[in-house]
């Protein structure tokens, strides 16, 4: 990846890792795209097959990432956590930011009920 970056042109600033057995791997930080300062992290993604990689432009860069649908579940496991059962949400992350972003999914894409009922 960084040999990938560095070809494209891109400066990646590693701000930490996160390599905990409860959470995907995780890689965070920094790149500088026209002038601005931007945090990119790479997420490992347990869930490829259900919500496959699409290739986006970037910086003339070709980076996979994933359609607001992946996203979207993605988001709904952070805040409900890997242990979940029913109505409890321990082991999850409940972050302001989370919340802003189910929000916005709920009001812009899909209400959260309907998405979670199309879920496989």
């Amino acid at each position: 990846m960084a040999a990938a970056l560095k070809k494209a042109g891109i400066a990646y600033e590693t701000k930490d890792i996160v390599d905990d057995p409860r959470k995907a791997n995780q890689l965070h930080g920094y790149v500088s795209h026209q002038g601005q300062r931007l945090k990119v992290s790479f997420v490992e993604d347990a869930y490829f097959e259900i919500y496959p990689a699409v290739k986006r432009e970037f910086g003339g860069l070709i980076a996979r990432t994933e359609e607001i649908r992946g996203l979207y579940h993605r988001k709904l496991r952070t805040v409900a956590g890997g242990g979940s059962e029913g109505d409890s949400f321990e082991g999850g992350r409940q972050k302001a930011r989370d919340l802003f972003d189910l929000h916005v999914l709920s009001e812009a894409f899909m209400p959260i009920k309907p998405f979670m009922e199309s879920l496989p």
